[in-house]
């Protein structure tokens, strides 16, 4: 299998018979889940058979219309030059071959799953590394939202198009959707997740600039409260909600705490405070809800 800098050799050429030729073509990522617990589980010699074993499974699908790398670590990049019902089909094809493939190594059986991300390539594409990034995004909700899937790179729900202009975090249609698919992944797999919402209440007429300076000011106390994994969107004119995947109650209250105590320092510059924020807290276990 090529490394990173065979691929982006041997990509590029593909990548701009793509572009001019206006054919079809996509970018997909592929990531080993829970790679990590098997490293520390069974060591590094069983995870590099673990890479090598799904380094098979996708030249297994390659043809010429394929060129795949192992990009680093645990994660593979594949590029197809194909539509998307053929792109598509390939890559659920080696979903699936990688969920029933069993990995024999030291006496022990070993299953594993991957989550993919995948990108379309036409005229708006700068570059492979665009192209690249965009599939990383759609990785990262496969991650996020239940792991063992493919998602597909949309601008409204990956790109900038999914963030909200003013705090740069989820737009409210973006959030939802994030949320939907939480609820569903939680639910199928008996998982935790918690939500907060905060909202700003304005009691007396503030100036639209004072408004912004206050909504901004809220979403990065709350951004810097929570965990790298979990998500914030706009919820409301004034409102936040945070979602937040596999949270124990000792987590949740940790970052309960360093929501409020960033509030207090970060609004502490106001002198006339005639504003409320209202702050809620939701443990969702298996169907049962409980505020905090």
């Amino acid at each position: 299998m090529n490394n990173r800098r065979n691929f982006y050799k041997n990509a590029g050429i593909m990548f701009q018979t793509i572009i001019n030729n206006s054919n079809e073509g996509f970018v997909a990522m592929a990531d080993i889940d829970f790679f990590k617990v098997v490293n520390d589980t069974y060591g590094h010699d069983t995870g590099d058979i673990v890479i090598k074993a799904i380094s098979k499974k996708i030249e297994e699908i390659q043809n010429s219309n394929c060129i795949s790398a192992r990009f680093g670590g645990e994660e593979f990049v594949i590029l197809l030059s194909m539509n998307e019902v053929e792109a598509m089909h390939k890559m659920d094809k080696l979903r699936k071959s990688v969920e029933e493939m069993l990995i024999e190594c030291e006496q022990k059986t070993l299953k594993v799953t991957i989550s993919i991300g995948m990108s379309r390539i036409d005229y708006r594409s700068k570059n492979i590394d665009t192209a690249i990034s965009q599939a990383d995004k759609a990785l990262y909700d496969s991650k996020y939202s239940g792991r063992n899937k493919i998602t597909m790179f949309t601008d409204e729900l990956h790109g900038e198009s999914a963030l909200d202009p003013l705090t740069k975090t989820f737009s409210e249609k973006a959030i939802l959707y994030k949320l939907n698919y939480l609820v569903k992944e939680s639910e199928a797999h008996k998982e935790i997740f918690s939500i907060i919402y905060c909202e700003l209440k304005p009691i007396s007429d503030y100036g639209k600039q004072e408004i912004q300076r206050y909504i901004s000011t809220l979403a990065l106390c709350i951004s810097k409260g929570i965990r790298k994994l979990d998500n914030l969107g706009k919820y409301g004119e004034f409102g936040f909600m945070a979602l937040m995947p596999a949270t124990s109650r000792n987590q949740l209250k940790v970052i309960i705490e360093a929501i409020r105590t960033n509030i207090s320092i970060g609004f502490n510059f106001v002198i006339d405070k005639d504003f409320e924020i209202l702050f809620k807290a939701i443990e969702c276990r298996m169907g049962n809800k409980s505020m905090q």
